[in-house]
């Protein structure tokens, strides 16, 4: 395993303590890409990619992926740049001109650009922690296997947005089966409005 095994009570309390300073990183360009570029409703949370940053803090992954471009794209390229430290990042989406439009948000907001591409065009290998938010609800289903037979290696951590809805929570139910992981119900924690995700571990 290339992570560690989640201390899952350690990275929760650590988050309830920083919440509002990982906010404050995300803010204001959140404020800006909810009105200018998408909806909150379509968007990922705040609270959502405060988390996901997070991970990359407490886990220090050596990879990490993003599917579904967008805000989560600049939250984890802000926080490279601004921590300076050194890991590969990849963002993906279905679309190519909503992956062009996420590209040119991280341009003006002065973060790096590398490493986007189509689902089509995706180098298939592993990485460390993926963020999961890709493609409308109902053909988001389709990208599931490939997800964990592609993108994921013994270790891997994938945070999954969305599970409020029934549709993606009983397909993530269903496919966890085929797996060996561990699982984390963390509604409680980043839950904001009706939204919630999420976390897994893939296991040996």
């Amino acid at each position: 395993m290339s992570l560690p095994k989640l201390n899952i009570n350690e990275i929760n309390t650590k988050f309830d303590e920083n919440k509002e300073q990982y906010n404050s990183l995300l803010r204001k360009q959140y404020e800006d890409y909810t009105l200018n570029i998408s909806t909150k409703s379509m968007a990922a949370s705040l609270t959502c990619c405060s988390y996901f940053i997070h991970l990359i803090e407490m886990l220090k992954p050596t990879s990490v992926i993003d599917f579904g471009s967008g805000f989560s794209s600049f939250a984890i390229r802000n926080y490279k740049k601004i921590t300076g430290v050194n890991f590969k990042t990849f963002s993906v989406d279905s679309d190519s001109e909503w992956l062009e439009k996420s590209r040119l948000f991280c341009f003006n907001n002065h973060v790096l650009t590398e490493n986007f591409y189509t689902w089509k065009h995706t180098p298939r290998e592993p990485f460390d922690l993926i963020f999961f938010d890709i493609d409308m609800t109902k053909k988001r289903l389709n990208y599931f296997k490939p997800l964990f037979n592609d993108f994921c290696h013994d270790g891997t951590v994938i945070l999954f947005d969305d599970m409020h809805k029934p549709i993606l929570k009983n397909k993530l139910a269903e496919e966890i089966k085929k797996v060996r992981c561990s699982f984390y119900d963390i509604e409680h924690i980043i839950k904001e409005g009706k939204r919630f995700s999420y976390l897994i571990q893939l296991e040996e």
